[in-house]
């Protein structure tokens, strides 16, 4: 079967094929997604879930899939890798064909092996994962070294030579530093150095004295590699030892709530590597920016703004529910396994997908522009083109 879907077959054009509701609906489609409801991670859940009710609602409000309703259901993992691979093996129990999540890099590497080879398909929500070639396991949005790419290419072509990283010590920020490193060793990099990497615990109170040694070797940026509390504990340090050069931080932070969290101790330069539905407004006419309108129009409707949660997992949902229009109502992990597999030509808010090339995400550094939070305006503004190259 040609997967290849028209232009408009992102939420649109799911729209576009589904049936008004009938008096009598059918059963409601269950989307099982494992979220960070509570623990460490609870800022990212959180906040996912209210993007995905926008989503439920946006879909339902069209006629769902070919006219059945759909249905969020949430599974909390309690940001504990114990408990998602407990909620795994409870879906393969269940014969689930396919589940999202969860947000939490180790999270998903708890059960990432046991689905791999024979499912359920897993639409994994944290970026750093990666997941193997031609398995059952899809990872949201660009890997940390497209992210990464993009990110250096935007400093490179801005002047930068001398970089700092500063990362913990968790499968989230090993992740992280393995990109920054890969990057920084790639020929089109060799001028680049690394001047200073440091680590700390995610549940250190601290990292003032990592922030210090890193100073003193005099970089021109910081790259950070953590999400959530710990990077308030990198702020904090930030502030104290008095380091004002342009601090980078993973785009997992980009959440409104974090940023007022941590007003008071906001650098003068906070940067991100940053996906390309953060911000209306910055795409040109085409089938991107129907996607985007749609996934901007659901959120203004339940009083959210786009941020790191809605923009990674709103198209993963869009292609497991577009995998659900074309295979019908009880298709096997097999055959979603295989429908993504061969999907291309997907138009998502973040860019056009293709899965083809075995990487498991769809998308990569062209997906990528590099945004700065601005503390007088409260948002988040573009300053790359997507691939980073400065506008």
């Amino acid at each position: 079967m040609m997967k290849r879907l028209p232009a408009l077959l992102v939420l649109g054009a799911l729209i576009l094929t589904l049936r008004p509701p009938a008096e009598a609906q059918p059963a409601p489609l269950e989307i099982n997604i494992m979220l960070s409801m509570t623990g460490p991670a609870a800022f990212l859940g959180n906040a996912e879930f209210a993007a995905f009710q926008a989503a439920e609602k946006t879909v339902n409000q069209h006629g769902g899939v070919k006219g059945r309703p759909i249905k969020i259901v949430i599974s909390d993992d309690a940001s504990s890798p114990q408990v998602a691979l407990q909620l795994a093996n409870s879906f393969i129990a269940k014969g689930v064909p396919v589940f999202l999540g969860s947000p939490f890099a180790s999270a998903c590497g708890s059960f990432l092996a046991i689905v791999a080879q024979k499912g359920p398909v897993n639409f994994c929500l944290s970026p750093p994962v990666t997941a193997p070639p031609g398995s059952y396991v899809f990872t949201a949005g660009a890997s940390a070294a497209d992210l990464t790419a993009a990110l250096i290419r935007y400093f490179r072509e801005k002047g930068m030579t001398r970089f700092a990283i500063l990362s913990t010590t968790d499968a989230t920020g090993h992740a992280f530093e393995a990109g920054y490193l890969n990057v920084l060793g790639r020929p089109e990099n060799k001028k680049l150095q690394i001047v200073g990497n440091e680590h700390f615990n995610p549940t250190d109170l601290s990292t003032s004295a990592q922030i210090a040694r890193l100073k003193a070797a005099d970089p021109q940026v910081l790259l950070t590699g953590t999400v959530g509390t710990p990077m308030g504990t990198i702020l904090r340090g930030i502030q104290d030892v008095g380091l004002d050069i342009p601090i980078v931080a993973v785009n997992g932070n980009m959440l409104y709530q974090e940023m007022a969290q941590f007003a008071s101790i906001m650098p003068k330069e906070l940067d991100f590597p940053s996906y390309r539905a953060m911000i209306e407004g910055d795409v040109r006419p085409g089938p991107i920016q129907d996607a985007q309108r749609v996934f901007f129009r659901a959120l203004k409707g339940a009083n959210l703004k786009p941020d790191a949660a809605s923009v990674t997992g709103w198209d993963p949902l869009m292609i497991v529910l577009s995998a659900y229009a074309h295979l019908g109502p009880d298709p096997t992990a097999q055959q979603i396994h295989e429908y993504i597999e061969n999907l291309h030509g997907f138009a998502g808010v973040n860019g056009l997908y293709d899965f083809r090339d075995g990487g498991q995400r769809g998308i990569g550094a062209q997906a990528i522009v590099v945004d700065r939070w601005d503390p007088a305006a409260k948002t988040f503004i573009v300053l790359s083109k997507p691939g980073g190259t400065p506008k």
